[in-house]
């Protein structure tokens, strides 16, 4: 079927009757709506006392929110594990306890004892369904951790002091450490020995890196720079360099997770078969 540009209103109107029409603007609503829900995510952080806070952190400004409070002090490591859609914490000092939030209240219950002490850091990996985590030491351990009864178990030695974060991407199924107390290093780590491997220093303003999250959206990987006031940076996966996005505002903040963003397909979904059922119809009327 085919129509000159100077064809007639009545013309246009034949050969796209109003079912054409309403299938399409239904359509761009769809897209619309289906554009406007899917949104950056959330970043979680936690304040470790002053009283112990769950935060959450914008990704662009660094600015953090405080949700509420947890009610467990210490809260080191954060992950969150998309396929449940639980958020994780440990507690790195007088304490030793796997921690589940109520990410509406911040409210945190505990889940069961680590059996390890200063476990700094947590990353979630949606592939295998493994809770990491990592006790910041001398030479820092790599754990795998049961997320019904929280006891963690040795996978093996990173070969790297005050590993204080972890976050792993999905995408690429990299796990990475970074490093705390003056050591500033991002590291790749192998998730069946726990050996590291420098990629580069951060360049930290502070010397004091603590958590670390990954956005598998957008390939971000985020994490703390400590000191006397806490800041959101980005870290670059290939050199190790930091780039600061700005304080959060709150002081002793150290886990991070980020809660990647599903959209919701329902609406589109079926304005998309409404369309095509118009369409069906308007044929077999032309007919």
């Amino acid at each position: 079927m085919s129509f000159s540009r100077n064809a007639s209103r009545p013309e246009v109107q034949r050969l796209f009757p109003t079912t054409y029409r309403l299938a399409i603007a239904a359509w761009v609503l769809a897209v619309t709506t289906h554009a406007a829900s899917v949104d950056a995510g959330v970043l979680y952080g936690t304040q470790i006392d002053g009283p112990a806070t769950l935060l959450d952190v914008n990704q662009s400004t660094g600015a953090g929110t405080g949700i509420g409070l947890i009610g467990i002090d210490s809260i080191g490591g954060l992950a969150f594990d998309t396929n449940s859609n639980t958020l994780y914490g440990s507690q790195s000092f007088g304490g030793d306890s796997l921690v589940v939030f109520n990410t509406s209240t911040g409210a945190g219950s505990s889940v069961g004892s680590l059996g390890f002490d200063d476990v700094r850091g947590l990353a979630f990996d949606p592939n295998t369904n493994t809770l990491y985590g990592v006790q910041a030491d001398s030479n820092s351990v790599l754990l795998t951790i049961n997320t019904t009864t929280g006891a963690a178990s040795t996978v093996g030695l990173s070969g790297f002091a005050s590993v204080n974060g972890l976050a792993f991407d999905p995408n690429t199924n990299t796990l990475y450490g970074v490093q705390g107390a003056g050591s500033d290093g991002l590291l790749t780590i192998n998730t069946s020995t726990g050996a590291g491997s420098l990629i580069g220093t951060t360049g930290s303003a502070s010397g004091q890196m603590e958590g670390l999250a990954f956005d598998p959206d957008t390939n971000t990987l985020f994490g703390l720079d400590g000191g006397p006031t806490d800041a959101l940076v980005t870290l670059n996966t290939s050199t190790g360099a930091e780039t600061i996005m700005g304080a959060v505002g709150f002081d002793n903040v150290r886990g991070l997770a980020f809660d990647s963003a599903v959209p919701e397909p329902t609406t589109f979904v079926l304005a998309l078969l409404g369309m095509l059922t118009l369409l069906r119809g308007g044929r077999r009327r032309q007919r």
